[in-house]
């Protein structure tokens, strides 16, 4: 296995410096196997809390938002869970409701692929209800 290329480097070393030269080197990662898929870069939520909702509004469970883009995210379940391909997640700390396509499953990981924001009264009620105190379970 060869190491990684040098993406860039700089010298430290003053002209002059008495011990020798040191460097400071950024390298590329090497891509895992199957390869990185995300087009946008991911942030840490130092896991949120959220619910998920059918896309028929009913409320299926409470989760953890472990990451989040503008694209896509990565959510972690109390349980492994069966959850229909289209699903609405609900970020409890931004207020936002997020419509979603489920990419991949693994155990209690579920990652997502978000679509375009809803802005239609039946979505706007919904993110209404998951913000209140009490939510109705149908």
């Amino acid at each position: 296995m060869t190491a990684p290329p040098v993406v860039a480097a700089r010298r430290l070393a003053e002209a002059g410096a008495v011990s020798g030269e040191f460097t400071y080197a950024v390298i590329r990662e090497p891509v895992a196997a199957g390869g990185e898929r995300r087009a946008m870069v991911r942030r840490r939520t130092r896991l949120r809390s959220g619910k998920v909702v059918g896309a028929d509004g009913q409320f299926l469970v409470e989760c953890l938002i472990a990451n989040r883009s503008a694209q896509g995210g990565l959510m972690r379940l109390p349980i492994p869970l069966a959850l229909p391909s289209r699903i609405l997640v609900y970020d409890d700390q931004s207020g936002d409701l997020l419509a979603a396509t489920v990419v991949w499953r693994r155990d209690r990981d579920v990652g997502l692929r978000f679509g375009e924001p809803e802005r239609d009264a039946r979505f706007r009620a919904i993110a209404d209800s998951m913000r209140r105190k009490f939510y109705a379970v149908r």
